[in-house]
C-alpha cells in the first residue's frame, strides 16, 4: 500500500532528514512549547530503559519481511502516510489542496518542534546503544526522544480527526503502526514513542489557539464538506 504514495515536493520530503523545513513557523514555534512538558525520558542502562532495549530484540526475532519493507518506505514523513491508507489513493493534494496544504504546514512545525525537543533532552537512539539491535529504518543519527515520525503523525492524527469525525479511530490506529514500525525498526523505543504522542498532544492543542491555523483549518472543512459530505 505505502509504495503506492505519491511523493510531494521534495522540499517536504527533507523533513524525514530532520530540516530543513518547507516553511518557517506557522501555527506554534518551538519557543512556544516547553521540552519540559513531556516526562523526562528514561536514563540509559536504568532498569526501565534495559527492559525496553530488550523488548525490541524480541519484537525484531519475529519481524516479517513485509514489515521490514513497511518500516522501509516510511521514511519520508509525508501527509499521505496516514492519509491515504484512511481514506484512499482518490485522497490526493490536487483533489484536495486546501486540506493537504493544512497538513504540510501542521507538519513541518510538527517535526520543527520534535527536533527542538530532541536537542534538548539529547538521547541516543536504540540501534546506537545496543549493537544486538537491528535497523531496518534508514539511519537517522540525531536524538533519539521523541520519536519525530511519531509526533508528527499523531498531530496529523489530531487534526484529521477534527476534520472527519468518522475516521477518528482509524486515523489514530494508523498513526499508532507508523509508531510501532519505529520500535520494530530499532530507530526508537516504546519510551521515545510515548514521548512524541504527548508532544503530539501538546502541539496539536496550541494550534487550536493560533487564528491562522482555525481559517486554513476552516478552509479545509469547508473543502471536505464540499467534496465528500459529512462522514
Amino acid at each position: 500500500m505505502l509504495q503506492r504514495f505519491r511523493l510531494l515536493p521534495l522540499l517536504f520530503l527533507a523533513l524525514a532528514c530532520s530540516g530543513p523545513y518547507p516553511y518557517p513557523p506557522q501555527y506554534v514555534a518551538p519557543s512556544e512549547v516547553s521540552a519540559r512538558s513531556i516526562p523526562v525520558p528514561d536514563a540509559a542502562y536504568s532498569s526501565k530503559w534495559n527492559e525496553e532495549m530488550e523488548h525490541i530484540i524480541a519484537l525484531q526475532k519475529d519481524i516479517t519481511p513485509e514489515t521490514i519493507a513497511q518500516i522501509r518506505q516510511e521514511t519520508a514523513v509525508i501527509p499521505e502516510m496516514i492519509a491515504l491508507p484512511v481514506l484512499g489513493e482518490s485522497f490526493t493534494a490536487e483533489a484536495y489542496p486546501a486540506t493537504y496544504a493544512l497538513l504540510l504546514k501542521t507538519g513541518s512545525d510538527a517535526w520543527r518542534i520534535g527536533d527542538y525537543v530532541k536537542e534538548y533532552w539529547g538521547t541516543t537512539r536504540p540501534w546506537l546503544m545496543d549493537s544486538r539491535i537491528q535497523l531496518y529504518a534508514k539511519p537517522i543519527y540525531s536524538a533519539a526522544y521523541p520519536s519525530g515520525h511519531t509526533v508528527t503523525n499523531f498531530v496529523w492524527a489530531e487534526i484529521l480527526s477534527e476534520l472527519i469525525p468518522a475516521k477518528r479511530e482509524v486515523f489514530f490506529a494508523r498513526a499508532q503502526e507508523v509508531a510501532e514500525h519505529r520500535i520494530k525498526g530499532g530507530a526508537h523505543s516504546p519510551n521515545e514513542v510515548m514521548g512524541g504522542k504527548k508532544l503530539a498532544a501538546v502541539i496539536a492543542a496550541a494550534m487550536q489557539d493560533d487564528p491562522a491555523f482555525r481559517k486554513d483549518f476552516a478552509a479545509a472543512k469547508a473543502e471536505l464538506q464540499k467534496k465528500r459530505g459529512q462522514r
